[in-house]
């Protein structure tokens, strides 16, 4: 079996097509952390499990990826890949792509992603504008 959830998804890899899921949220973070387990099955070399970031409308780029690396064909199984990134700050929104960069015809590129875990680090938003007159207390506005 490649799924141990119930919440794994699997992504078929055609030639020429995006295969992919993506979710997105607000960017609230200095810095991100994506856990996953991956299963992969009949990839060949040039085949990939792909996990990709974006913020807001600024473009695709990659933070890991999971290849077959032989010509034959490849199954096989990572468990808790970790990918961290440091985020754009004045982006609003951040989006997660979980794809399957395949060439098969038949959809036989496959790739599985299983307990995905999305963690943010450092407050992104400040709480109050600075000032120039510091207060002896906290303020609130």
């Amino acid at each position: 079996t490649y799924c141990t959830s119930s919440g794994c998804v699997r992504i078929r890899g055609y030639l020429n097509q995006d295969c992919s899921i993506t979710r997105s949220t607000a960017n609230a973070y200095l810095s991100y952390t994506i856990r996953l387990d991956v299963y992969f099955v009949d990839l060949e070399i040039g085949n990939r499990c792909v996990v990709s970031v974006q913020f807001d409308n600024n473009g695709w780029f990659e933070v890991g990826s999971f290849r077959g690396s032989s010509n034959s064909i490849e199954s096989g199984q990572l468990h808790e890949q970790a990918m961290t990134f440091n985020t754009i700050s004045s982006a609003s929104t951040v989006y997660v792509k979980l794809s399957t960069d395949g060439d098969s015809m038949s959809g036989g590129d496959i790739c599985y992603y299983d307990n995905v875990y999305f963690y943010g680090f450092g407050n992104n938003i400040p709480t109050s504008r600075p000032t120039m007159n510091p207060t002896k207390s906290p303020t609130t506005k």
